[in-house]
């Protein structure tokens, strides 16, 4: 989420439940907010979506399971162009995305390449972490 949409400026709101496996937030950013939940139950089934809602636009990133090969990530928009209404669903490739990241590593390693994500970038996701934890208190 942080990649796509940057760090927010605080978090207005956060909770927990069912002893920590369930949190959700809401981040404030420049002009907008943005909610976050994740959750670990006991259903039969895998959702795990980012989800960007615009004025006459909807972006949804669906990752299917990673426990089933070659399920590739999806990207589903929705938009509303005067008076029509727009869907589209979009498959970049047919790989799964472990496979990419594996693929990537690969490269990374073979090649000498620098990480797409350093132990510094890291750190800014501790940054949010601690803004949720502090919220929830």
């Amino acid at each position: 989420m942080r990649e796509l949409i940057g760090t927010p400026i605080r978090v207005k709101a956060a909770s927990s439940w069912l002893g920590g496996r369930f949190k959700n937030a809401i981040f404030e950013f420049d002009g907008f907010n943005a909610t976050f939940e994740t959750g670990m139950d006991q259903q039969g089934r895998f959702d795990a979506h980012i989800e960007v809602y615009g004025e006459h636009k909807l972006v949804l990133i669906q990752y299917d399971t990673p426990y089933i090969r070659q399920l590739p990530t999806t990207l589903h928009i929705s938009e509303t162009i005067g008076n029509s209404f727009e869907e589209s669903v979009i498959r970049p490739t047919y790989k799964d995305t472990y496979v990419c990241e594996l693929e990537y590593f690969y490269e990374v390693v073979t090649k000498g390449m620098p990480p797409k994500t350093t132990p510094e970038d890291y750190l800014q996701d501790l940054v949010i972490f601690k803004m949720m934890i502090e919220a929830m208190k």
